[in-house]
């Protein structure tokens, strides 16, 4: 597997490679939001330019809580939104807004 090019260190090169541009584009953001490399790209099976890059970005200042999750020991600067899966297809929810915060961004 080495000779391909998916040997072991070959993939702990690339995950080290996917995690310094996940942190160079977090401080890009300032503070603001954090990115985060995911699926093959993260797992350090694919090249660069070998296959699409999945990126998650998080934003700060809100929370993501499902039913029955209690929120109130949360600080009042975070905004909460609930996860609804009950009236949708599967692998899709409704986001919808519980409380919100003093600090709400146009992009959200």
């Amino acid at each position: 597997m080495n000779w391909l090019g998916y040997g072991p260190c070959i993939r702990k090169a690339r995950t080290d490679g996917y995690k310094e541009s996940d942190r160079r584009m977090t401080a890009g953001a300032f503070g603001i939001l954090r990115c985060v490399t995911t699926g093959s790209k993260a797992e350090g099976l694919t090249s660069v330019l070998e296959s699409d890059i999945d990126v998650m970005v998080i934003v700060s200042g809100f929370v993501c809580t499902e039913d029955g999750v209690n929120y109130s020991s949360l600080p009042n600067e975070i905004a909460v939104f609930k996860i609804y899966t009950d009236i949708c297809y599967h692998g899709h929810c409704r986001l919808l807004l519980e409380r919100r915060s003093s600090m709400v961004y146009r992009f959200v």
